[in-house]
């Protein structure tokens, strides 16, 4: 079996790399991407050139070349255990590079390092983010929503966000100053002349010299897909979200997450908490304890550790291709989509040919090919650049205009709602006392009948451009996200387009046939988004 998934590994993938390379080139038009226009088949093959050009131009590593991730020492010892489960921080997944994708290492970057410059104060503000956000970001008296998808979509991506990226707390004691223009409603309000944000912390593990980049930040939580949102990425934590019996994680009688001291349920990744993330992070833990007690049913030697560390493998695969098969084709219906990410995961020849619990993830004849045979159970291929969750790959999930103004409960079977809460009211410590009133049955019905917000210009949620920190009476999220871009050095607009293979623009005509909307960003952008 070994050697018939290998040959016709060998021979698919050199057919497919021929279509490929042959059908798939012409993947660009004069502004965007084309793939999505053509016949599925094409679509596939246009697909999988642009991913090939895209391992094959755009992975850099942001540590110099010769250096392990983390500057890890080359003569570490694998701790015990290392070769078959997981460990807190994310380590030892590589025994050669063993900091590779750990927690407390750096964002790599999807762009040249030549491209990569963070802005200095005056940029920052160019355009001024909040005015940005005013006139592009903010959702006006009704909710765009998305009538194919519901509210656990917006839930979920967050809930992945936490296992994947963080640049954790931010400093404090530096701060950007956005000015408010004089009509902003914060500065009529409260007489708010500028808003204070506080700087992305700093890498403390950059050299003096020999940096390949400008600049480079530290992933707070491991870049694996490994559940860490769940587990902790470090050893304290994972200690005590454990109950040390039977592999389990701590739950309470009622099979919510405990509480910790600030009255938040307590579990490993809790940053912007708020009812939608209790659900998930109760759900996958119910589903660890679920997965240990069906262990230990066929294992009875195994002991607690065991258990544990097993259940995590396959919890996390779990997340893994309910994000891959089910979230992603969910919020992008396509059918060339939908046939390749299932084709990821799968293989191509068992998507098609297996149906149904015939359908296996690595197949009884695994075929050695990532598109025939799945990228599951087949080699690694890094494409010269050890793993890391990427600078850009941050960017591409804001996806805050998923979110309602206010949460909708219904009985389960039931239409009508017999409660609305405005968003807010479920976040922190509010996020325990809506799941106590409403009960998880209850909140997994009402999530699955409301809608999210479409991600399209103007439909920002209004509360998060109205956030009250200290400091700020008016806090605006989309401004933030819209400054943290340009501070940690992504590339502008027609840089960030020709790093991707597409080309630069020259009129804000190209983006949009809605020539208000085209007059609107000349009047916010003036020349800054083509020659920035």
């Amino acid at each position: 079996r070994y050697h018939v998934g290998h040959l016709v590994g060998a021979v698919g993938g050199g057919i497919f790399g021929f279509l490929t390379s042959t059908f798939g080139r012409r993947y660009r038009g004069d502004v965007w991407t084309n793939w999505y226009r053509k016949r599925t088949i094409h679509g596939i093959l246009t697909l999988g050139y642009m991913r090939e050009k895209l391992n094959r131009e755009n992975l850099m590593s942001t540590y110099p070349e010769g250096s392990l991730t983390g500057y890890a020492s080359g003569d570490l010892a694998p701790p015990e255990g290392v070769e078959h489960f997981r460990t807190a921080d994310g380590s030892w997944n590589n025994l050669a590079d063993p900091k590779e994708g750990a927690a407390g290492t750096r964002f790599p970057r999807n762009v040249d390092a030549a491209v990569i410059r963070p802005a200095t104060d005056e940029e920052l503000m160019d355009p001024n983010p909040r005015t940005v956000s005013r006139e592009f970001l903010t959702r006006g008296d009704e909710m765009l929503e998305v009538p194919f998808l519901n509210l656990l979509a917006a839930s979920w991506i967050q809930f992945q966000n936490h296992d994947w990226i963080s640049h954790g707390d931010n400093i404090t004691t530096k701060l950007a100053e956005i000015p408010l223009d004089e009509d902003d409603p914060a500065r009529i309000a409260f007489g708010q002349r500028n808003m204070f944000v506080p700087r992305t912390q700093p890498d403390p593990t950059r050299k003096d010299k020999g940096e390949p980049a400008p600049t480079t930040f530290v992933n707070e939580v491991t870049h694996w897909w490994d559940g860490s949102q769940i587990y902790g990425s470090d050893q304290a934590t994972q200690d005590r979200l454990r109950l040390r019996r039977h592999g389990h994680l701590r739950l309470t009688d009622k099979g919510t997450l405990p509480l910790r001291d600030d009255d938040v349920e307590d579990s490993g990744m809790v940053r912007n908490w708020w009812v939608g993330l209790a659900m998930l992070h109760t759900l996958f833990a119910r589903e660890h304890n679920s997965i240990c007690d069906h262990l230990a049913e066929h294992h009875p030697d195994w002991d607690d550790d065991r258990l544990f560390n097993v259940a995590r493998l396959v919890n996390a695969a779990v997340m893994a291709k309910i994000h891959s098969i089910e979230w992603t084709p969910a919020i992008l219906p396509n059918p060339s989509l939908d046939l390749g990410l299932n084709s990821n995961w799968y293989g191509m020849l068992t998507y098609r040919f297996r149906k149904g619990a015939d359908r296996k993830t690595v197949a009884r004849y695994n075929v050695a090919n990532p598109e025939m045979g799945g990228l599951v159970g087949n080699k690694t291929n890094k494409h010269g650049t050890p793993f890391g969750l990427t600078e850009e790959f941050v960017e591409v999930y804001r996806l805050h205009s998923l979110l309602p103004e206010t949460l909708k409960f219904r009985r389960l079977g039931e239409d009508e709602i017999f409660r609305e809460v405005p968003f807010a009211a479920s976040r922190q410590a509010g996020s325990p006392v809506v799941t106590d009133e409403v009960g998880m049955t209850d909140l997994f019905y009402s999530f699955g009948r409301e809608h999210p917000g479409q991600l399209v210009l103007n439909n920002f949620p209004r509360f998060m451009q109205e956030l009250s920190v200290p400091g700020n009476p008016v806090f605006d999220m989309g401004a933030v996200d819209l400054l943290r871009a340009r501070e940690r050095g992504v590339p502008r607009y027609n840089d960030f387009r020709e790093q991707l293979g597409l080309k630069r623009i020259e009129s804000f005509d190209q983006l949009t046939e809605d020539e208000e909307r085209a007059e609107r960003l000349h009047d916010v952008y003036g020349l800054s988004l083509i020659h920035i």
